[in-house]
């Protein structure tokens, strides 16, 4: 009943508004201005003349008797408990973690400018006496190691963090272009004069798979669910 009184008040106050606009109307406004702004308030009144209809139609204002069985009354009159309520309360410890004023400042990261960029030098490469490195692609794994092809002898080689040789992983009939992480331990290898991708694991020096193409293989990159290779055009797979 709450809920069909406040509706009914809207009603009633969406038609004084309207009452007092037409009002107004008559004393200011010209003619025009009239016919326009009844025309918008038919349209009002007319939705306030469909609310009071359906109103008076539904089942909201019918009588509503609620009774209660014989059986229902013996239980109130006869029965004086069905038992007790205990309520057990423990004091519960927990931490907050409240922010500071300036909080607001540290949820967009600071991107600094080319000019605030200082490169310093963490290692360098250490290579195997009597050996001549010439490389063009270079890739660092997630563990810190560092692979990279020596040109002259087609083959990936991998480096400690710490700039020491580990090993030679693998030696190629092609030159290899590019290299790439995928996932687990599996590396992706491009290259420039086959139609050709090699999936490598570089835990078990083991070829995982050779992926044959249309076109030569360019750069090629991955986030662990699909590889992108590019050569006239973009290749994922």
């Amino acid at each position: 009943m709450e809920a069909l009184v406040k509706q009914t008040e809207n009603q009633a106050e969406l038609i004084d508004k309207l009452q007092e606009d037409f009002s107004t109307m008559t004393k200011h406004a010209t003619e025009v201005q009239t016919y326009i702004g009844l025309r918008e308030i038919e349209k009002t009144t007319s939705q306030a003349a469909k609310y009071l209809d359906e109103l008076e139609s539904s089942s909201q204002f019918n009588d509503v008797e609620i009774s209660v069985s014989s059986t229902v009354k013996s239980i109130l009159q006869d029965v004086k408990s069905f038992g007790n309520i205990s309520v057990k309360s423990s004091r519960k410890f927990f931490q907050t973690k409240t922010g500071r004023k300036d909080q607001a400042q540290h949820l967009v990261p600071m991107v600094h400018g080319i000019e605030q960029i200082k490169p310093t030098l963490l290692n360098s490469l250490r290579v195997p006496k009597g050996e001549i490195l010439q490389t063009m692609t270079s890739r660092i794994l997630p563990d810190g190691t560092l692979l990279l092809f020596h040109d002259k002898k087609n083959s990936m080689v991998q480096y400690n963090s710490d700039g020491t040789f580990m090993k030679e992983l693998m030696t190629f009939e092609e030159q290899p272009y590019d290299v790439c992480f995928v996932k687990d331990n599996t590396v992706a290898v491009t290259f420039y004069g086959t139609t050709k991708l090699l999936l490598v694991d570089v835990e078990k020096i083991q070829l995982l798979k050779t992926i044959k193409l249309a076109y030569n293989c360019y750069g090629v990159s991955s986030d662990g669910e699909v590889i992108v290779i590019s050569h006239k055009g973009v290749v994922k797979l």
